[in-house]
């Protein structure tokens, strides 16, 4: 897979873009990155989630030392080539890709089934049937599991207000993002933030 992931990757030949070695390697990991988003988006996807988990990644390079960057690096191959592998190996019909796809354009909105079903032009009942049975989970909570790991990436960067990130993901109210938080990952939003502040993730 990895392999299938990288086959339309050119190879970047390194140069001196920094007399200082840290500034070279977080140069070229910032190159790296945009060319396995590229890479990612090609291969099916979705842009928006790609380019927004890279944008996480690169503020993260920011703050790394050299050792940090190579694990970064580890970190980010990892998740992209997930992704990859997701899309390669979704058997989902053309409609069931479609309506994740379009959860995941409008992921920040409030997304309400009767909404995506007039998009479809189909019932709302054969909709959460069909995406059930194709993806075992329902419609509904497969919504909110994706605007749960969308604010794990914000809730990384310690600048973004928990409360923006509720808005920003389009949840009724900041409880109702805690409790939707704490449903999926067990802890609230805060916690897990301070679990990433102290390594312990």
């Amino acid at each position: 897979m990895i392999d299938i992931f990288f086959s339309g990757i050119k190879t970047v030949r390194s140069r001196f873009l920094s007399k200082n070695p840290l500034k070279q390697d977080k140069i070229l990991f910032i190159c790296t990155v945009t060319l396995i988003v590229r890479a990612a988006i090609d291969a099916g996807v979705d842009s928006e989630l790609a380019l927004t988990l890279s944008d996480n990644f690169i503020q993260r390079c920011e703050l790394c030392s050299k050792e940090d960057i190579r694990n970064l690096n580890y970190e980010c191959l990892k998740e992209y080539t997930k992704m990859v592998s997701y899309v390669k190996n979704n058997n989902n019909s053309p409609l069931a890709n479609k309506v994740t796809n379009y959860i995941l354009q409008n992921i920040s909105n409030r997304i309400s089934l009767d909404e995506i079903a007039n998009h479809f032009f189909i019932s709302k009942t054969y909709l959460c049937k069909m995406f059930k049975k194709e993806n075992r989970i329902t419609l509904n909570n497969f919504i909110l599991k994706k605007k749960v790991e969308i604010s794990k990436l914000l809730l990384e960067d310690e600048t973004e207000q928990i409360s923006f990130i509720s808005n920003y993901l389009g949840f009724s109210s900041q409880p109702h993002f805690t409790k939707t938080f704490i449903e999926f990952e067990n802890i609230s939003p805060k916690e897990y933030r301070s679990k990433i502040k102290r390594g312990s993730l």
